[in-house]
């Protein structure tokens, strides 16, 4: 499960680095990279590329059926590929929604370095670019899919960066306390599971291993070692398997159902759905910062004073 999604490295047109995240379009010819790994309607999935190359040819991104017949010479909007779901873009915008045979509204401009996606939960693909969704399309019950990447230009290249399947979760131990998953791209996680150094800057966001329900009593205690930058930081709960997670802050409106508290060394502020709801104070090193969770109350604490109270309603990880 930690291994992600992979590509299918079948066609004549695309080669594929030997892990199979990679694409690089070698022959000027439309064609759609579709995953080894297929999934049905109810699963709950993240899939994301950075586009490279992109040139002045299409990129298309979305899903497709577990066999869709015409995809080694055409991209996701082509009628001869079954069931296809996604977005075609290019570098002079707008690029077209495709829902089966049928083009939708228009699709944001696309350059290098931009990361596009596929969100599926609640039997639904959501579109995104850069993190943001902008389209959500409906799927058909009963029916296997897979991701799937459209290239049309010589040197055109896509990376699986980053996407999150089931992820797997511990009980909660009592002697064994929280362990972090060091799945962001941002972040190093001692052996234990205990120390998290960020290693980049930017939004990411590193989460327990184990899973809280509401109706019982936890505690969450976290060591500030070091704070070397300008930038906050943040501290609080996500829901159990969060979806773009490795992109995005406690708090964003990107990241949802997550509330956080997001501290400077002179302020801070409870965050969630992306706004600042009050003014707190600020958070330094030697700090010890801290969630506790008592049915369905959670307090947000620093150096065990309590900065505010949030309630809840569904299953979270610290």
């Amino acid at each position: 499960r930690e291994r992600g999604f992979r590509f299918l490295d079948h066609l004549v047109s695309i080669d594929c680095t030997a892990d199979c995240k990679k694409a690089v379009c070698v022959r000027q010819q439309d064609a759609t990279m579709i995953t080894q790994e297929v999934f049905l309607n109810t699963s709950e999935l993240e899939f994301n590329c950075r586009l490279s190359r992109v040139g002045n040819s299409v990129v298309g991104w979305g899903v497709v059926d577990c066999a869709p017949a015409g995809h080694n010479s055409h991209i996701i909007w082509h009628t001869d590929v079954l069931r296809s779901y996604g977005a075609v873009g290019d570098a002079r915008g707008g690029g077209k929604i495709v829902v089966e045979k049928t083009l939708l509204g228009e699709v944001p401009q696309i350059v290098d370095g931009d990361v596009v996606g596929v969100l599926v939960r609640d039997q639904r693909c959501r579109l995104t670019h850069n993190g943001v969704v902008f389209h959500t399309i409906l799927l058909p019950p009963e029916k296997e899919f897979r991701f799937a990447v459209s290239l049309s230009e010589l040197l055109q290249t896509v990376e699986i960066i980053d996407c999150s399947v089931v992820i797997p979760r511990l009980l909660y131990n009592v002697d064994r306390g929280f362990q972090f998953h060091c799945f962001g791209p941002s972040f190093d996680c001692s052996e234990d599971g205990t120390l998290l150094t960020c290693t980049q800057s930017g939004g990411c966001t590193a989460f327990t291993q184990q899973a809280l329900q509401p109706v019982r009593s936890f505690t969450f205690r976290v060591k500030v070692r070091a704070l070397p930058g300008t930038g906050p930081i943040i501290w609080g709960i996500v829901r159990d398997n969060p979806l773009g997670f490795a992109r995005n802050s406690i708090g964003s409106y990107k990241l949802e159902g997550s509330v956080g508290v997001k501290c400077w060394r002179d302020e801070g502020s409870l965050i969630r759905a992306g706004r600042g709801d009050s003014n707190l104070s600020g958070v330094v090193e030697g700090d010890t910062i801290g969630v506790d969770l008592n049915r369905g109350m959670l307090e947000f604490s620093n150096n065990e004073k309590v900065l505010c109270k949030v309630v809840l309603d569904t299953s979270y990880s610290n």
